[in-house]
Parts: C-alpha cells; structure tokens; sequence
C-alpha cells in the first residue's frame, strides 16, 4: 500500500460461502500461450458445465460471496506468501465414479504435491471453505473435469480415444485465480493473487443489477449480434444495445448482453422463456450493471 493511504477491506463475520465463487488454477489462455483449445475440443461436446465454467482447477469451492472478494484477496496475499512458483502438466486422465450410471472425466496434474500443498494453505486461511477436502476419503484430489458419462464402458473407450492423440500440456503456476458469476451468467475471472504479493483486478464487480440489461446464455456460436436483436425485436421489445461476449482470442462464447430502452422491455424479456435462435431456446436473466 501507498504511505498516505488508508484502505480497510473488512469480509463478513458469518462465515458465509456460495456455489457463485471460487480460487481456482486456470491454464493460459492467450495469444501465443495458449492451452485451452485441446481441453475445449473435449469439452463443448462432453462437459455439462462448458458454458459455466473456464477450464479449472478448483481450490476453493463454494468460497466466500463477490463482494467478500478485496478482504479474502488480503487473506489470499498472506496464506500463499513463500510460495515458489511451479510447473505443471497435464499428460494422464483419471475419473471419478459418483454412482452407477455417473461418472466424471478428468486431466491430472503433474506432479500433484504442490497444487495439495497450495490448497492446504488456502483451507488453514478458510477453514470453514473445505469441502472439497471433504467429498472422498482421499482428501483434496485436484483435477480439470472435462466431461460426464453414464455408461463407465463409453467412458473409458472415449478416455483412450483421447489420450491416443493427446498433446501433454505445461504450464508455470504463480499465483490463483478468485472467480463468481452472477446469476445465471457464466464464471468471470475477478482478481489474480500472485506468489509474489502482486495483485491483479480483472473484472471486479458489486452484485448489482441492471434494470435495462439482461443476460443472455445458451447462444448458438454462429449467431450475429444482429440476429440476436432480432429475435427480442420480432417479439415487439426496442433493444439499445447487443453485445455478444467473445474470449481473447476473439471466438464468441455462447453468452452475450442486451439492453432494452425501458426497464419494462427487459423486464418482458426475462420472463420470455421460449425464445429461440438457430434451434436453441435462449437462457435470459437480469444482467450486472
């Protein structure tokens, strides 16, 4: 902190923890530095949660709410101080088996000592946050699901089917990643916490909604922002604004935002339910401001 600068982040007392929020690892995802694609590939066709999540590791889940963020980023910066960066790769898959018809792909990292040692300072920070330390009798087990299956036969052909091609993945680890969604709307990276005391904000928000806007998930990712208008224009409703949400490297991401001129417009459209573009039925929710 600045000399001169008074700043006082204070989390609330009631220990509260939501499925809305997250400290995760998450792979690059840049230009020239890229390791999402051949998890994606896998993904969009195989992992419920493909829209929802980013490619993850989760560390923390549920965490604290939202706005709890700047506090726990202070918590975070002290648990994680001394770490050395670390380098991990993704070259083996596992599965967990949640009964007899569910089953869970995943990529394991390697080696996994410093990813449990990492975790474990996070829960000695937030001990009341440890149920991922609490869902088997092995403890913490890091892993990046990329999909479900109900026949374990399947799953385990389509396992070999991909590791027959895969490309092993290598990443260096500095630091975590505090991520939530509001509402319906897909999870967004807030803060990065580096080993290093440095702190970056991303994309940091209030819980606040929009009275104008409203959030727009399940979008086919051939549809144009026009398209899109249209739709909520041929049910009688004056869109402002339409902005189809893409990745960094520019491809859409199968949810956008649209703004209507009157809160009476988007109230109408959040209570449309079978509004369809290219085949799908849109998800519509009120938007963050």
């Amino acid at each position: 902190r600045r000399l001169g600068t008074a700043v006082s982040h204070k989390m609330s007392k009631s220990n509260r923890k939501v499925v809305t929020s997250s400290v995760a690892l998450i792979p690059p995802h840049a230009e020239g530095n890229d390791l999402w694609p051949q998890i994606q590939n896998i993904r969009k066709i195989h992992d419920k949660s493909y829209v929802r999540w980013m490619p993850h590791i989760n560390l923390l889940y549920p965490f604290v709410p939202n706005n709890d963020f700047p506090a726990a980023v202070e918590k975070i910066k002290d648990a994680i101080k001394g770490v050395d960066p670390f380098n991990i790769s993704y070259s083996e898959m596992g599965h967990f088996q949640h009964g007899a018809k569910s089953f869970t792909m995943w990529l394991k990292p390697d080696p996994v000592e410093p990813v449990v040692a990492l975790q474990k300072r996070l829960v000695d920070a937030f001990p009341f946050c440890s149920d991922l330390n609490e869902r088997s009798e092995h403890g913490f087990v890091p892993h990046l699901s990329v999909g479900q299956w109900q026949n374990e036969k399947e799953m385990q052909r389509k396992k070999e089917e991909f590791m027959a091609h895969w490309a092993t993945l290598n990443y260096q680890v500095d630091g975590v990643y505090l991520i939530s969604r509001i509402g319906e709307e897909p999870f967004e990276i807030r803060y990065i916490v580096k080993f290093d005391g440095s702190v970056i904000p991303v994309n940091v928000v209030e819980e606040k909604r929009s009275s104008t806007k409203v959030f727009v998930g399940n979008i086919t990712f051939n549809t144009t922002e026009e398209e899109l208008r249209a739709a909520f224009v041929a049910r009688g409703l004056n869109v402002k604004s339409v902005a189809i949400s893409k990745d960094a490297l520019g491809k859409p991401r199968g949810f956008g935002f649209v703004e209507f001129v009157s809160e009476d417009a988007a109230a109408t459209a959040c209570g449309l339910r079978d509004l369809e573009v290219k085949g799908r039925t849109l998800r519509i929710d009120k938007a963050t401001q």
